[in-house]
């Protein structure tokens, strides 16, 4: 009879965090995301990797990144919607396996 183990899954998130391929992917994901910010302003300079322990974070860093990726009201009387950039959602998609 087959055994089963209750940490397989801890083990097994923990072997991958450390791969490099989880670097590669984290780098390839931030890259189609800067290509996509890079027609607006300084925005692409603010996409970056961030690594945990056994994480890989691709994150826009700008104090205004929720407002940018989902649109927001602009004017005082709140009838000027602008739409969102979806940046980071449309660079997940791009990707070849990902998306």
């Amino acid at each position: 009879m087959a055994e089963v183990f209750k940490r397989a899954h801890i083990d097994a998130a923990q072997i991958a965090g450390d791969s490099a391929e989880m670097d590669a992917v984290a780098d390839e994901l931030a890259a189609l995301a800067r290509a996509r910010a890079a027609g607006h302003g300084s925005l692409a300079g603010r996409i970056e990797v961030e690594r945990s322990r056994k994480d890989r974070l691709v994150v826009l860093d700008h104090p205004e990144a929720a407002y940018v990726e989902f649109g927001h009201v602009h004017n005082r009387d709140r009838t000027q919607w602008v739409p969102g950039l979806h940046i980071m959602r449309n660079a997940y998609n791009d990707m070849p396996e990902g998306g």
